[in-house]
C-alpha cells in the first residue's frame, strides 16, 4: 500500500480525493507481526468510500485503479539470497532502477517445499522493464546488479570468444577511429557529443551517453531533510531533473539524526555535465532555492510558545499537516538556521499550488490559536512525564538536604 518511497499511497490519495490517508509509523512497525493494521483517512463520504474500495483492491493485488500493474514471478530458493543482496541492498537497487515496488514473498516455515515469489508493482512500462531486468540478473553469473546495468566490456571478453553482435558493435565503433589514424576518412561526428556549455565531450564506445563519473560532495547535516523532502520526493526529483544515474545520501539515518552541526556525504553518478547540473541544483536547494526542480518554498514566523503546538507529541501535528497538504514541512529554530536565539519559523516546500494551500491552512491555524484557549497537548507526552518526575526528584532531594542541615 505504501509502495516505493510512499508513491503508491500518495497516488491513492490523489485518485480518490481524500484529504488524509495515513498509516502511523508505530503501526507500520507492527505490519509483519499482526494480521491487520489501522489506516486513517478523512474526506467526504463518497471520497472515503472510494478510498476504501481502492484499498481493498490493492490488498487483493489489483492496483489498476491508480494506473499500476502488478505481477508475480516464481523464483528458485537458491537465488533468493542473490536477489536480496546484503541487508536487502540488491532488491532495493532493483526498486530504484525500475521505479517499481519489489518484494520477496517467502514462507520460511515450509523450508525447501516453499516456492518464493517476487512481487512487482508499478506503471506498466516500468513493470515490464523490471521483469526483464530480474530475468537477466537471475541468468547472469555475477552477484552484482551493476554487472547487468553497466557491464564491463573487458569482463565480458574474458568470459569467452566474442559473439557476432558484440564483434559488429566493436567494428562499427572502432572503424572510424582507425580510418582517421590512417588518414583515409575523418572521425564520424556520431562519436562526439556536446555538453551543456557547448564544448565537445568524447564518448566511450560502450557508453552511449559518454563516460560516467562518481562524485561525492558534502552538505550541511541540518539540510538533509530539506533535500530529501516529503517521502524522498525532492531528492528523487533532483535526480530525474539532472538526469544522473544516482543521487544518494551515504549516511544512515541513526548515525546523524542528532548531529545537525556537521556535514554529510552525498554520492552522485552520471556523465560529467549531468553531475555538474545536479551539484548546481543541490547547492541552490541548500541555499533555499527550489526553482531548479519547479518547486517553491516559504517560511512562516511563529512564536516560540506555539512551536510545541505545531509539533505535537512525536511530531504528530506536523506529520498530519504534511499528509494534508502534500508539502514538506519543518520547524527551524535558532542560530544554526541563521535565526536569532529564541526565534522560530515554519519552513515548507513543494509544488507552487500545494505550498499556497499549505500557507492558507497554517494562517488559519495560527489565527484560531489567538481566538481560543489552546490546551496543553503535550501534557501526557512521555518526555513531559520524565521531565516532571525529574523535577519532583530534585525537590525531594532539596527538602532532604534542608532537613539534614536542621
Amino acid at each position: 500500500l505504501v509502495g516505493l518511497k510512499g508513491l503508491t499511497i500518495q497516488k491513492v490519495k490523489d485518485a480518490t480525493g481524500v484529504s488524509l490517508l495515513h498509516i502511523d509509523d508505530r503501526e507500520k512497525a507492527k505490519a509483519r507481526s499482526q494480521a491487520v493494521i489501522p489506516v486513517e483517512m478523512a474526506g467526504s463520504e463518497d471520497q472515503v468510500a472510494a478510498c476504501q474500495r481502492v484499498l481493498e483492491e490493492i490488498c487483493n493485488g489489483d492496483q489498476t485503479s491508480i494506473g499500476h500493474l502488478t505481477t508475480l514471478i516464481n523464483i528458485e530458493l537458491a537465488v533468493v539470497g542473490k536477489i536480496m543482496g546484503n541487508k536487502g541492498s540488491t532488491v532495493k537497487q532493483l526498486s530504484e532502477e525500475t521505479v517499481c515496488y519489489i518484494e520477496i514473498q517467502q514462507d520460511r516455515s515450509r523450508g525447501t517445499a516453499d516456492t518464493p515469489r517476487l512481487f512487482i508493482a508499478g506503471m506498466p512500462h516500468q513493470v515490464e522493464y523490471a521483469v526483464e531486468l530480474v530475468n537477466r540478473f537471475i541468468a547472469s553469473p555475477g552477484s552484482k546488479l551493476d554487472f547487468i546495468l553497466r557491464p564491463d566490456p573487458s569482463t565480458n571478453a574474458k568470459a569467452g570468444p566474442l559473439t557476432d553482435p558484440l564483434r559488429e558493435r566493436l567494428k562499427s565503433a572502432l572503424h572510424p577511429m582507425l580510418s582517421a589514424l590512417d588518414g583515409r576518412a575523418p572521425v564520424q561526428s556520431s562519436l562526439i557529443n556536446f555538453s551543456v556549455s557547448g564544448g565537445p565531450v568524447a564518448l566511450s564506445a560502450f557508453e552511449p551517453d559518454g563516460p560516467k563519473e562518481e562524485r561525492i560532495i558534502e552538505i550541511p547535516a541540518r539540510k538533509k531533510s530539506h533535500l530529501v523532502g516529503l517521502r524522498g520526493q525532492t531528492i528523487e526529483l533532483v535526480q530525474r531533473t539532472a538526469g544522473v544515474l544516482k543521487c544518494h545520501i551515504m549516511v544512515e539515518r541513526d548515525k546523524y539524526e542528532y548531529d545537525k552541526d556537521g556535514q554529510i556525504p552525498l554520492q552522485i553518478c552520471g556523465t560529467r555535465d549531468r553531475v555538474d547540473h545536479c551539484v548546481q541544483i543541490i547547492e541552490r536547494i541548500v541555499s533555499g532555492d527550489y526553482s531548479g526542480i519547479g518547486h517553491t518554498c516559504h517560511v512562516v514566523p511563529i512564536e516560540q510558545t506555539r512551536v510545541n503546538y505545531l509539533r505535537g507529541d512525536r511530531w504528530q501535528v506536523i506529520n498530519y499537516l504534511k499528509d494534508l497538504t502534500g508539502c514538506y514541512m519543518d520547524v527551524i529554530q535558532g542560530p544554526p538556521y541563521g535565526l536569532a536565539r529564541g526565534e522560530a519559523q515554519l519552513f515548507m516546500t513543494g509544488p507552487v499550488e500545494r505550498v499556497a494551500r499549505a500557507r492558507a491552512i497554517i494562517d488559519t491555524m495560527l489565527a484560531n490559536m489567538d481566538k481560543i484557549e489552546m490546551p496543553d497537548i503535550n501534557v501526557d507526552a512521555p518526555w513531559r512525564r520524565d521531565e516532571e518526575a525529574a523535577k519532583r526528584k530534585m525537590e525531594e532531594e532539596d527538602r532532604a538536604k534542608k532537613t539534614t542541615s536542621r
